[in-house]
């Protein structure tokens, strides 16, 4: 959502919300149902949700057809949203659509996988087993079908945001023996963001990896690889001039912007579409941008893409420690 936007809208509908500050809970905190952008759900944290493990199949089949079911329904309701937006000004309609945009077009689902267990189920040779096949079946789908969320450790399957294209190849995958809605607590976002202190210092002679050359990829990335398989990333996409332009005219601001958010979300899938949904794993995304946890392999395919700009490290700075309300130890 364009900022511009944004603030013109509120100012016609005469009223302010707070964004990205959904209602919690005293006790059990709460984030808006990606299946209901009008209903909220918990959160726990992702050892409790894997603790919950996988729901009983019951339905004939691979994919359930209710995952179809509420993939249609969530779409509408979107529709619905928006359209209550730009026909009467309504706010509730405005926050609950702000919310579920970013995943539109989605369902969100729990893919079982097939697996014979190998010794305990908490072994070492057990566990890596399932890691394999939960990324065989995630190499399988396109990073735009498939929206990681939490791969469970002991247990074969993981959970998501699934497109239709991607329920469509699940359901074929021999891998899979099941996908079905999950209305369970969503677990908490993956937390793997790393300080750049703790970076290992660059090797003298060491050449620079794959793009870091031609400056569309930050060296950190690269020095990041050795403390984590999976660093945190932001993409920058093509520059926003060459998109849709926005005015301040009440008549057009929706149209233009609807324009706009429909380039910039058939920019993000182009790029999303040519690496696979284990090697990159998207967190977020807003405008020309994107964030996400990437593989060696999905930096080496990102960073050739024409429309990528340029790849950084998502990471910390340490701060000095405050003394007397003033000063920082050195």
């Amino acid at each position: 959502m364009n900022v511009k936007f944004l603030l013109a809208y509120l100012f016609m509908c005469g009223t302010s919300i707070a964004l990205g500050t959904p209602p919690h809970s005293s006790v059990t905190p709460v984030t808006v149902d990606p299946n209901d952008p009008e209903k909220m759900r918990a959160v726990v944290s992702r050892e409790e949700r894997e603790k919950l493990g996988l729901t009983p199949h019951t339905w004939s089949g691979v994919v359930d057809p209710e995952v179809y079911a509420s993939l249609d329904r969530v779409n509408k309701t979107l529709a619905t949203l928006k359209d209550r937006m730009k026909r009467d000004k309504d706010i509730r309609a405005f926050q609950a659509w702000f919310a579920g945009a970013e995943t539109e077009g989605t369902v969100y689902v729990q893919v079982q996988l097939k697996h014979e267990p190998k010794g305990a189920s908490d072994s070492k040779e057990n566990m890596a087993a399932i890691k394999d096949v939960q990324r065989r079946v995630l190499a399988s789908l396109k990073a735009s079908e498939f929206r990681l969320r939490q791969l469970f450790e002991g247990v074969a399957g993981f959970v998501g945001y699934a497109r239709k294209e991607a329920l469509d190849k699940l359901a074929k995958n021999h891998d899979v023996t099941g996908v079905c809605v999950d209305d369970g607590p969503l677990p908490e976002a993956p937390v793997k963001i790393i300080h750049r202190d703790d970076l290992p210092a660059p090797k003298p002679g060491q050449p620079a990896g794959p793009g870091a050359r031609e400056d569309r990829v930050e060296p950190d990335v690269y020095r990041a690889f050795e403390l984590t398989d999976r660093p945190y990333v932001m993409i920058a996409l093509r520059r926003a001039d060459s998109l849709p332009q926005l005015n301040d005219k009440p008549s057009e601001m929706f149209a233009r912007n609807e324009l706009r958010d429909k380039a910039q979300k058939e920019l993000r899938d182009r790029v999303l579409s040519t690496v696979n949904a284990d090697d990159f794993w998207l967190r977020s995304s807003h405008s020309s941008s994107m964030a996400g946890f990437t593989t060696r392999e999905g930096l080496q395919t990102l960073s050739k893409h024409p429309e990528v700009l340029r790849i950084n490290l998502v990471a910390l700075v340490r701060y000095p420690e405050r003394r007397n309300g003033s000063r920082f130890s050195p």
